[in-house]
């Protein structure tokens, strides 16, 4: 690995922990939430349940590779800068490896900082001009910034999440729906209990922009649980119980996590997959788990699949 490969691999490990923060200590968020066969089972999708799933997936330095792409470069490797007039608006992670960055970064900081260092200026329209070129020198006054090539290279991304996830759903691969509803007596329809032609065997994501979306893995991840760990599907029990006690054993918490789901979750497992551990992470040893951490990894590997999807058929690089 060169020099340049190394401090890339270090941004994109530093990159979540110098986001992240921890919650409010007044809050009501839960590391550790209490989850029950209610939640499990139940159809409610609101915020409160723990089993509720969102994914946000965004594409790395979106600007820089679709442009680097364009040209010809390889956004893994050569270092590229994407302006607008006199700022950097993108920087992919081989510049960034350099310190070049959008907030404090002129232009020629940024050559200074990294000379083999590719600026690419947005497209823009010219005076009398019907369609975006790229001028070499662009000038405000006079030209109009186009983000056409953006737009177009989202859509493509978009169509592909829409054709993964239904390929996915028609090929049984995530989901399997052969499972029979059982409704116990006195509660609502259990998540298992969705007829083969609904909707609901969607993964639903919408667009947050250009770049940005956002997966809704709740109803998948909860039929995960379900099919993969079937001592937990409690239904068969409580269609012998009456509605009081029916009541009372969905409010049970689920029982801990099996010991032998901790041993495959060790950590080399999720680096094998693709993941990112932190480094302090010891990672010779099982991590400690609960039902909410196998909830996030069902998620987890759904969109390690669709990452590896949108780089496989347009070369672009996403994280989760």
């Amino acid at each position: 690995m060169g020099h340049a490969d190394e401090l890339v691999s270090n941004l994109r490990k530093e990159r979540d922990d110098e986001e992240e923060c921890e919650p409010d200590k007044g809050s009501d968020f839960e590391y550790r939430p209490t989850i029950t066969y209610r939640h499990l089972l139940s159809t409610s999708f609101e915020p409160s349940n723990p089993l509720r799933v969102i994914a946000h997936c965004d594409v790395d330095a979106a600007y820089a590779q679709f442009e680097a792409k364009r040209v010809g470069l390889d956004c893994q490797s050569v270092p590229v800068a994407v302006m607008q007039w006199n700022k950097l608006i993108a920087v992919n992670y081989v510049a960034r490896a350099f310190n070049v960055n959008r907030f404090n970064c002129t232009l020629d900081e940024a050559k200074r900082r990294c000379p083999n260092l590719r600026l690419i200026h947005v497209a823009t329209i010219g005076p009398g001009e019907m369609m975006p070129q790229y001028h070499p020198n662009p000038d405000a006054r006079t030209h109009k910034v186009s983000l056409d090539l953006y737009r177009r290279e989202s859509k493509k991304i978009m169509e592909l999440f829409r054709s993964k996830l239904s390929q996915d759903r028609d090929s049984g691969k995530y989901v399997d729906y052969t499972l029979q509803p059982i409704v116990p007596c006195g509660w609502a329809p259990c998540i298992l209990d969705i007829l083969p032609n609904s909707r609901e065997k969607y993964i639903p994501f919408e667009k947050a922009s250009i770049d940005e979306s956002f997966f809704d893995l709740s109803v998948h991840v909860r039929k995960q649980i379900l099919l993969r760990y079937p001592f937990l599907d409690i239904r068969p029990t409580l269609e012998m119980m009456d509605q009081e006690r029916v009541s009372e054993k969905l409010d049970e918490p689920l029982p801990e996590v099996p010991l032998y789901l901790h041993e495959d979750m060790m950590p080399a497992s999720w680096l094998n997959a693709g993941a990112w551990l932190p480094d302090t992470l010891d990672r010779s040893r099982p991590l400690e788990l609960t039902w909410l951490d196998i909830a996030h990894a069902i998620a987890a590997e759904h969109m390690i699949s669709i990452r590896k999807h949108v780089y496989e058929q347009l070369g672009y690089t996403t994280y989760v």
